[in-house]
């Protein structure tokens, strides 16, 4: 059956408005999650002094909160006035922070983390750690890598991090550290 361009018509007019309603909603899902083929961030200059406080007051923070569990401390001296949190699973908030570490205090006792190296440039710090978390059938080892921004003042401000349990054997010889 061959349709004239009458009965053709209203099936564009409802294609086309199906098609406006499916960009109208990936544009507004799009402000929701930034995409992850934007632009980079502005690569900013620091002096090696900078550089340096910058990792020192990350690696200390580390230490503070998580393996001398004193968390509000470790936020009340090296987080800046704000703090925002990319992971998904910590409240963003220095409340969210304080929250988490402690969090991870009470499920885990015994816990470590080890800063393996420390890396900065500009207002950014990146850390690959290691971490275990004693639980009650075993413990379990991760790798992670955290990216920090701080401030002018050296205070953190921002985290996002990736990460992954240690495999008990790999496809080389190369340590995961």
């Amino acid at each position: 059956m061959e349709l004239g361009p009458l009965s053709a018509s209203p099936r564009r007019a409802a294609a086309r408005i199906a098609f406006a309603l499916a960009i109208a909603s990936a544009a507004s899902l799009a402000g929701a999650q930034p995409r992850p083929d934007g632009p980079l961030d502005a690569v900013t200059v620091a002096s090696p002094e900078v550089l340096a406080r910058n990792k020192r007051n990350v690696v200390e923070f580390y230490d503070l909160a998580f393996n001398k569990n004193k968390p509000r401390e470790a936020v009340e001296r090296y987080v800046g006035e704000t703090y925002k949190e990319h992971s998904p699973d910590v409240p963003d908030g220095k409340d969210g922070l304080i929250w988490h570490f402690e969090n991870l205090a009470r499920e885990h006792a015994g816990k470590r983390l080890a800063i393996k190296r420390a890396i900065a440039e500009g207002n950014h710090v990146v850390v690959h750690r290691w971490t275990k978390l004693p639980a009650l059938l075993g413990e379990t080892e991760y790798m992670a890598i955290d990216i920090f921004r701080l401030d002018d003042n050296g205070r953190i401000v921002e985290h996002w991090d990736v990460q992954q349990r240690i495999p008990r054997s790999s496809t080389n010889r190369n340590s995961i550290f």
